[in-house]
């Protein structure tokens, strides 16, 4: 039950972090970045130079991430399930994904320093807003996602 839930939960956060560190569909991140926040020139300039020196590694991790969803799907759909063949990609596929979010963060951190303290505090409401948005959703959808930090099913483990 566990080894499923792995595969589960890893399978919805590869989707999820990959969408968001694609950028998602809406256009060039940093111009909107720049929209929301009012940057001015330098700022955006540095911004955008944050985002293009961040640009490869991301882009690579993007296409291990997919290359090992495929990986663990072809094992899960297999006739025959190998356990440790599928523990060993989903483990494989959490360590790309915490690769990922360490590059983001780390990436999210150089951009903050740019940004004055109104911009700052700007961003931060925009995150409580969408982190709100996310709980009514999942709230809606019974099932969906577990709060940040915990896992699906943690009070059923107890």
């Amino acid at each position: 039950m566990k080894l499923i839930r792995t595969l589960t939960v890893a399978v919805a956060l590869t989707a999820a972090s990959t969408a968001v560190l694609a950028g998602g569909p809406k256009g060039d991140h940093a111009d909107r970045m720049a929209r929301m926040l009012d940057l001015n020139d330098e700022q955006r300039t540095q911004v955008q130079e944050i985002m293009r020196e961040h640009r490869t590694e991301m882009q690579e991790l993007r296409a291990q991430i997919r290359e090992q969803r495929k990986a663990l799907h072809a094992s899960a759909t297999a006739d025959e399930f190998d356990e440790a063949q599928a523990r060993e990609q989903a483990d494989k596929l959490g360590d790309l994904m915490g690769d990922a979010a360490f590059h983001g963060s780390r990436m999210r951190h150089e951009i903050h320093a740019v940004l004055t303290p109104e911009q700052r505090q700007k961003l931060e409401d925009r995150h409580a807003r969408f982190e709100e948005r996310r709980k009514e959703h999942a709230g809606k959808h019974p099932g969906n996602k577990p709060e940040r930090g915990e896992r699906r099913g943690d009070a059923r483990d107890n």
